[in-house]
Protein backbone atom coordinates (compact mmCIF):
# COMPACT_ATOMS: atom_id res chain seq x y z
CA UNK A 1 0.00 0.00 0.00
CA UNK A 2 3.00 2.37 0.65
CA UNK A 3 4.34 1.51 -2.68
CA UNK A 4 1.46 2.70 -4.58
CA UNK A 5 1.01 5.76 -2.24
CA UNK A 6 4.66 6.74 -3.81
CA UNK A 7 3.75 6.01 -7.02
CA UNK A 8 0.79 7.81 -7.29
CA UNK A 9 2.93 10.91 -5.80
CA UNK A 10 5.61 10.65 -7.84
CA UNK A 11 2.82 10.15 -10.94
CA UNK A 12 1.14 13.79 -9.21
CA UNK A 13 4.39 15.33 -8.77
CA UNK A 14 5.74 14.24 -12.72
CA UNK A 15 2.30 15.28 -13.98
CA UNK A 16 2.36 18.86 -12.20
CA UNK A 17 6.05 19.58 -13.51
CA UNK A 18 4.93 18.59 -17.29
CA UNK A 19 1.95 21.14 -17.02
CA UNK A 20 4.56 23.94 -15.92
CA UNK A 21 6.93 23.04 -18.50
CA UNK A 22 4.40 23.26 -20.91
CA UNK A 23 2.21 26.33 -20.04
CA UNK A 24 6.02 28.05 -19.60
CA UNK A 25 7.05 27.01 -22.89
CA UNK A 26 3.30 28.29 -24.00
CA UNK A 27 4.38 31.70 -22.43
CA UNK A 28 7.63 32.17 -23.91
CA UNK A 29 6.09 31.33 -27.79
CA UNK A 30 2.95 34.43 -26.59
CA UNK A 31 5.65 36.80 -25.47
CA UNK A 32 7.96 36.06 -28.59
CA UNK A 33 4.04 36.50 -30.74
CA UNK A 34 3.66 39.75 -28.89
CA UNK A 35 7.42 41.91 -28.82
CA UNK A 36 9.02 40.37 -32.06
CA UNK A 37 10.49 44.08 -33.21
CA UNK A 38 11.85 45.39 -36.36
CA UNK A 39 15.41 44.46 -37.19
CA UNK A 40 17.32 47.85 -36.27
CA UNK A 41 20.10 49.83 -37.68
CA UNK A 42 20.04 48.47 -41.31
CA UNK A 43 23.47 49.96 -43.20
CA UNK A 44 23.82 48.98 -46.95
CA UNK A 45 27.26 49.23 -48.99
CA UNK A 46 27.55 49.58 -52.58
CA UNK A 47 30.43 47.33 -54.26
CA UNK A 48 31.18 46.83 -58.15
CA UNK A 49 29.27 43.11 -57.55
CA UNK A 50 25.90 44.40 -55.71
CA UNK A 51 24.51 46.03 -52.29
CA UNK A 52 25.68 44.46 -49.35
CA UNK A 53 23.04 45.09 -46.30
CA UNK A 54 23.18 44.60 -42.22
CA UNK A 55 21.82 44.71 -39.42
CA UNK A 56 21.21 43.72 -35.98
CA UNK A 57 19.68 40.73 -34.42
CA UNK A 58 16.22 40.59 -33.38
CA UNK A 59 15.19 38.64 -30.22
CA UNK A 60 12.86 35.34 -31.19
CA UNK A 61 13.21 36.46 -34.49
CA UNK A 62 13.50 32.37 -36.37
CA UNK A 63 14.18 34.50 -39.72
CA UNK A 64 14.43 37.41 -41.91
CA UNK A 65 12.73 38.49 -44.79
CA UNK A 66 14.34 41.18 -46.92
CA UNK A 67 12.51 43.79 -49.32
CA UNK A 68 13.69 45.78 -52.77
CA UNK A 69 11.58 48.23 -54.43
CA UNK A 70 12.81 50.34 -57.41
CA UNK A 71 11.25 50.95 -60.74
CA UNK A 72 7.82 50.81 -60.34
CA UNK A 73 7.99 51.65 -56.50
CA UNK A 74 6.71 48.75 -55.29
CA UNK A 75 8.40 46.01 -52.65
CA UNK A 76 9.48 42.97 -53.85
CA UNK A 77 10.43 39.98 -50.94
CA UNK A 78 14.01 39.02 -52.69
CA UNK A 79 15.39 36.93 -49.99
CA UNK A 80 14.31 34.69 -46.68
CA UNK A 81 17.24 33.95 -44.28
CA UNK A 82 17.75 31.92 -41.29
CA UNK A 83 17.90 33.71 -37.47
CA UNK A 84 21.44 33.23 -37.47
CA UNK A 85 21.94 35.55 -40.56
CA UNK A 86 22.46 39.37 -40.07
CA UNK A 87 23.38 40.02 -43.62
CA UNK A 88 22.75 39.81 -47.22
CA UNK A 89 24.73 40.40 -50.58
CA UNK A 90 22.29 41.52 -53.38
CA UNK A 91 24.19 40.28 -56.24
CA UNK A 92 21.38 40.85 -58.54
CA UNK A 93 20.44 44.48 -57.89
CA UNK A 94 19.31 46.69 -60.07
CA UNK A 95 22.14 49.22 -61.88
CA UNK A 96 19.55 52.44 -61.34
CA UNK A 97 18.30 53.50 -58.01
CA UNK A 98 16.59 51.16 -55.40
CA UNK A 99 15.34 50.93 -51.66
CA UNK A 100 15.53 48.03 -49.42
CA UNK A 101 13.85 47.15 -45.97
CA UNK A 102 14.33 44.35 -43.67
CA UNK A 103 11.29 42.50 -41.57
CA UNK A 104 12.06 39.76 -38.57
CA UNK A 105 9.85 36.73 -38.56
CA UNK A 106 8.98 34.48 -35.92
CA UNK A 107 7.50 30.86 -35.86
CA UNK A 108 7.09 28.47 -33.17
CA UNK A 109 5.45 25.61 -33.01
CA UNK A 110 2.28 26.80 -30.46
CA UNK A 111 1.88 30.00 -33.45
CA UNK A 112 1.33 30.71 -37.18
CA UNK A 113 4.05 32.93 -37.29
CA UNK A 114 3.97 36.45 -36.60
CA UNK A 115 5.71 39.37 -39.31
CA UNK A 116 7.32 42.52 -37.53
CA UNK A 117 7.04 45.86 -39.12
CA UNK A 118 9.41 47.07 -41.49
CA UNK A 119 13.11 47.94 -40.84
CA UNK A 120 14.49 51.39 -41.06
CA UNK A 121 14.82 52.28 -45.08
CA UNK A 122 18.42 52.46 -46.82
CA UNK A 123 18.96 52.97 -50.52
CA UNK A 124 21.26 52.58 -53.30
CA UNK A 125 22.01 54.63 -56.32
CA UNK A 126 21.69 58.03 -57.56
CA UNK A 127 20.14 60.87 -55.01
CA UNK A 128 19.77 63.07 -58.49
CA UNK A 129 15.99 62.02 -59.32
CA UNK A 130 14.00 63.89 -60.95
CA UNK A 131 10.15 62.43 -61.52
CA UNK A 132 7.99 62.75 -64.10
CA UNK A 133 4.64 64.31 -64.03
CA UNK A 134 1.58 61.84 -64.46
CA UNK A 135 -0.38 62.21 -67.54
CA UNK A 136 -4.27 62.43 -65.97
CA UNK A 137 -7.99 62.21 -67.07
CA UNK A 138 -11.27 62.51 -65.39
CA UNK A 139 -15.06 61.22 -65.96
CA UNK A 140 -18.38 61.75 -64.71
CA UNK A 141 -19.84 58.06 -63.69
CA UNK A 142 -23.39 57.60 -62.29
CA UNK A 143 -22.14 57.66 -58.76
CA UNK A 144 -19.91 60.60 -59.22
CA UNK A 145 -16.86 60.91 -60.89
CA UNK A 146 -13.48 59.00 -61.62
CA UNK A 147 -9.90 60.00 -62.16
CA UNK A 148 -7.17 57.95 -63.14
CA UNK A 149 -3.47 58.89 -63.89
CA UNK A 150 -0.28 57.40 -65.72
CA UNK A 151 2.26 54.94 -63.80
CA UNK A 152 5.60 56.96 -63.12
CA UNK A 153 8.84 55.02 -62.86
CA UNK A 154 10.29 55.21 -59.35
CA UNK A 155 7.05 56.59 -57.99
CA UNK A 156 6.72 55.00 -54.56
CA UNK A 157 3.21 56.96 -54.29
CA UNK A 158 0.75 59.31 -55.72
CA UNK A 159 -0.67 62.43 -54.28
CA UNK A 160 -4.58 63.49 -55.76
CA UNK A 161 -5.55 66.97 -55.63
CA UNK A 162 -8.01 69.78 -55.92
CA UNK A 163 -9.07 73.08 -56.28
CA UNK A 164 -12.22 75.24 -57.19
CA UNK A 165 -10.82 77.10 -60.39
CA UNK A 166 -8.45 80.08 -59.50
CA UNK A 167 -8.32 78.44 -55.72
CA UNK A 168 -5.17 76.50 -54.23
CA UNK A 169 -4.66 73.11 -54.33
CA UNK A 170 -6.31 70.84 -51.47
CA UNK A 171 -4.96 67.29 -51.31
CA UNK A 172 -7.26 64.88 -51.17
CA UNK A 173 -5.34 61.80 -50.87
CA UNK A 174 -2.22 59.59 -51.18
CA UNK A 175 -2.24 56.38 -52.84
CA UNK A 176 -0.05 53.61 -53.21
CA UNK A 177 2.99 52.74 -55.97
CA UNK A 178 0.24 50.52 -57.98
CA UNK A 179 -3.14 52.52 -57.69
CA UNK A 180 -3.98 54.96 -60.55
CA UNK A 181 -7.24 55.48 -60.19
CA UNK A 182 -9.77 57.11 -57.76
CA UNK A 183 -13.59 57.15 -56.89
CA UNK A 184 -15.33 59.60 -55.73
CA UNK A 185 -18.80 62.20 -54.93
CA UNK A 186 -18.97 64.76 -57.52
CA UNK A 187 -18.34 68.27 -56.17
CA UNK A 188 -19.12 71.13 -58.83
CA UNK A 189 -18.67 72.49 -62.06
CA UNK A 190 -15.78 74.47 -61.37
CA UNK A 191 -13.74 71.79 -59.46
CA UNK A 192 -10.40 70.72 -60.63
CA UNK A 193 -8.43 68.13 -60.02
CA UNK A 194 -4.42 67.08 -60.58
CA UNK A 195 -2.13 64.43 -59.79
CA UNK A 196 1.83 64.52 -58.41
CA UNK A 197 4.24 61.78 -58.25
CA UNK A 198 6.24 60.84 -55.09
CA UNK A 199 9.34 58.61 -54.29
CA UNK A 200 11.30 58.05 -51.04
CA UNK A 201 13.61 55.98 -53.12
CA UNK A 202 16.60 58.10 -52.09
CA UNK A 203 15.78 58.30 -48.24
CA UNK A 204 13.73 61.70 -49.06
CA UNK A 205 10.59 62.63 -50.38
CA UNK A 206 10.91 64.11 -53.75
CA UNK A 207 7.85 65.22 -55.48
CA UNK A 208 7.15 65.99 -59.15
CA UNK A 209 5.36 68.76 -60.36
CA UNK A 210 1.17 69.02 -60.98
CA UNK A 211 -0.19 67.64 -63.81
CA UNK A 212 -2.35 69.73 -66.09
CA UNK A 213 -5.86 69.91 -64.06
CA UNK A 214 -8.81 68.50 -65.26
CA UNK A 215 -12.84 68.77 -64.66
CA UNK A 216 -14.84 65.20 -65.41
CA UNK A 217 -16.90 65.22 -68.10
Amino acid sequence: MKKIKQTSLLLVISTALLITVVLLVINYARSADAVVQPPEELTIKTTVDGNSLSWKDVDYATSYRVYRRGLDGSWEQIAVLPSSKQSYADLEAPKSICQYGVKAYHKSFFTAGVLSEMSNLVSAGSDDLELEVPGIEAERTASGIRITWTQVDYATSYRLYSRTAGGGWSLIKAFGAKQFSYEGDYESDDTEYAVRSCSTLTGETKLSGYSKAVRPQ
